[in-house]
């Protein structure tokens, strides 16, 4: 016996629970194995990329120029930043 209630959902009356609700657990607990599953997936290959990213340097370009050319267009890029700054706060 149910009470039906607008919108199509159905209460049950009685305490035992329904049928589909093991199974629904079930898919709850395996999407929830599939998530970290993922997860872990996507952290070995970011890991194994970097690793082999940091073992070679970029194409035949050597470390110091890979260096100068990467972050060391961030500091140049920062220290103009600062320069211009203050330079337009005096005015």
């Amino acid at each position: 016996m149910g009470i039906l209630l607008p919108g199509s959902f159905r209460y049950t009356l009685n305490l035992e629970p329904p049928q589909g609700l093991e199974r629904l657990e079930r898919l709850e607990r395996s999407a929830a194995v599939e998530r970290e599953l993922r997860s872990m997936v996507l952290a070995v290959l970011l890991v194994s990329d970097l690793a082999a990213d940091v073992r070679t340097p970029y194409g035949r370009y050597s470390w110091m120029m890979v260096l100068l050319i990467g972050p060391g267009w961030l500091v140049v890029t920062f220290l103009l930043a600062i320069f211009i700054a203050r330079r337009g706060s005096r005015e």
